[in-house]
């Protein structure tokens, strides 16, 4: 129970907390964008990062799903967009070095 306590605090400390996780592990398509993004280390236009991600799910997204999964890492902080482009936040590069080993494998061979 102290170790789960004190997971919890680490997590508050760094900006981190089960639902910024949960937005990010609930869907695929949310997790393969935190993915590319944090594996690519730049930032990418929309249709950039589509193309990746779909690479990743090995499916077609439609624009409009897209871009509201886009806006929903946006309102927690988790990728921000700078001049057209989206940039993983430190907080998604946190939550990104927890879900990646995880989910790396599960979406690459789907």
């Amino acid at each position: 129970m102290q170790e789960q306590m004190e997971a919890k605090d680490q997590m508050a400390r760094s900006g981190i907390n089960l639902e910024k996780l949960g937005v990010v592990t609930s869907d695929p398509k949310r997790a393969a964008i935190v993915m590319v993004l944090s594996d690519t280390k730049a930032c990418m236009g929309a249709k950039q990062l589509e193309m990746k991600v779909e690479g990743v799910l090995h499916r077609e997204i439609s624009d409009g799903a897209f871009r509201w999964h886009l806006e929903r890492l946006r309102s927690e902080d988790i990728i921000d967009l700078k001049e057209g482009r989206y940039c993983i936040t430190p907080i998604g590069e946190k939550i990104s070095g927890i879900v990646n080993p995880a989910l790396k494998g599960t979406l690459e061979t789907r």
